[in-house]
């Protein structure tokens, strides 16, 4: 949307509509109308839909109300004649109004198209009940308006400038040093204006440099020969956006923009971030046998393993944040599976075994030991305690292969340190989650309780612990 703001569709609809009535424009997009027999432009407003012709020189009049519409559904049916571009991910959505169908069928971003129609009729019906249900009309709420080098803007211009401004020195600065200062900044705007949270999913051209930087840079020795920085750069890089990530997936019920990261280009982004976090090297916090070729290559050992166990943490709350956004897309779009989140993990299960999951457990039980000495826990540990071992239930749960390397590399420590009674000597009472806490680990324990013992070791582990 806001690439398009600033294209040629943006200049044609400021001019088409005016600068007052391009603030109310919800989405645009080109489909094609079976009831005119032709590509045609749509326009959604808070309250209107317009479909017109390309190259129109007069504002166009509204196709119909939005609360007008009836039965909006949409089907993979697509005609030939709108597969001719491979490129093209058609898709077919009709509605009814005044007793006639219509059909409209739009390419690479229908997806978006019949969710964001969904929900800007769902809202306008819901308005137009509030206002029914008025005596007297409302005036509208004040605009607040902000003052900058003598031009007065809205509130929500002024930032949304800010944001393509910062996030432009993300994409193209000269140095990793610049483009996590650039993140930090994105992070302390959107906790000033809480919309920007739906600009950052929005924003094709970030998240795309993002994730393809993660690509290049997650697993060390896939990462280009012309990159010229050293790991520990990288390494730094690399936890700022899974910070970035982890923090505006926060909340995402209240962002529905958030499932773009699925529903845009059959989930690459998703898949791409998903798999770049067990290929990150955070396993060598647990495996130190592996972690001669690093070192010899860091010049900070110190530093780089604070960086790790500072991605191993935050790659637990992401685990979580992920899982909830494929459940939350499943639900609204029915795009994805309900286990989304397990399919992608399974499509690498072996690597994410013996690498990531390892060190996950690993650390669990570093926590766990770690626990007396620092009586009264702070909440950041008992949510770190809390997120380890929904990761751990959520593997075991669902992968056997998960369960057997437990059982096989950890049985003594959940025998001896994980254990409910550590648990309620140790989480305080006023913990929200502490009676979650208690649940994962009974259930924990009971399937490593159940397991049969194995008559030789996991094989698919690491060769240094067969």
């Amino acid at each position: 949307m806001l690439e398009g703001r600033r294209g040629r569709w943006g200049c044609e609809l400021k001019r088409l509509f005016g600068p007052d009535m391009f603030d109310h424009v919800i989405y645009f997009d080109t489909v094609g109308c079976a009831h005119s027999g032709r590509l045609q432009r749509v326009v959604i407003t808070d309250r209107h839909l317009y479909m017109f012709d390309d190259n129109v020189k007069v504002k166009p009049k509204p196709f119909c109300l939005l609360v007008d519409i009836k039965d909006l559904d949409t089907d993979d049916e697509t005609p030939q004649a709108y597969r001719i571009h491979p490129e093209y991910d058609s898709h077919h959505i009709y509605f009814n109004l005044e007793d006639i169908q219509y059909h409209i069928y739009t390419f690479e971003s229908g997806t978006d198209l019949f969710w964001r129609l969904k929900s800007a009729i769902e809202i306008a019906r819901r308005d137009d009940a509030i206002t029914e249900k008025r005596k007297e009309a409302t005036p509208p709420d004040m605009v607040e308006l902000v003052e900058v080098d003598g031009r007065k803007m809205t509130i929500n211009t002024y930032y949304t400038q800010q944001f393509n401004y910062i996030s432009s020195r993300v994409v193209h600065a000269k140095s990793h040093h610049s483009r996590m200062k650039a993140l930090k900044e994105l992070e302390e705007i959107s906790a000033k204006y809480f919309p920007i949270r739906t600009i950052f999913f929005q924003s094709t051209t970030l998240l795309t440099y993002l994730i393809d930087t993660l690509t290049f840079l997650s697993d060390f020795h896939t990462v280009p020969t012309q990159i010229k920085s050293n790991r520990l750069e990288q390494i730094e890089l690399i936890n700022s956006i899974y910070n970035t990530f982890s923090y505006y997936l926060q909340g995402m019920a209240t962002v529905p923009d958030s499932t773009r990261l699925i529903t845009f280009n059959k989930a690459c982004h998703y898949k791409t971030l998903v798999h770049s976090i067990f290929q990150t090297e955070f396993f060598l916090l647990s495996q130190p046998s592996r972690s001669h070729f690093f070192f010899s290559v860091i010049p900070d050992k110190e530093k780089y393993m604070a960086y790790l166990q500072e991605i191993e943490s935050t790659v637990v709350t992401l685990c979580a944040n992920l899982n909830t956004l494929a459940l939350l897309t499943w639900r609204t779009t029915h795009l994805v599976s309900q286990n989304f989140f397990l399919e992608v993990i399974k499509e690498k299960e072996n690597m994410v075994i013996s690498g990531g999951f390892h060190t996950i457990v690993y650390m669990l039980i570093q926590l766990c030991y770690a626990m007396p000495s620092m009586q009264p826990l702070p909440p950041f540990f008992s949510h770190s305690i809390y997120d380890h071992l929904w990761l751990i239930d959520y593997f075991m749960t669902n992968l056997q292969s998960a369960k057997e390397f437990v059982f096989a590399e950890f049985l003594s420590e959940f025998d001896l340190i994980v254990t409910e009674t550590r648990m309620k000597d140790m989480i305080p009472e006023n913990f929200t989650l502490r009676s979650e806490i208690f649940k994962l680990v009974q259930h924990i324990r009971s399937m490593l309780r159940f397991s049969s013992k194995m008559d030789k070791p996991y094989t698919k582990m690491p060769v240094q612990f067969r």
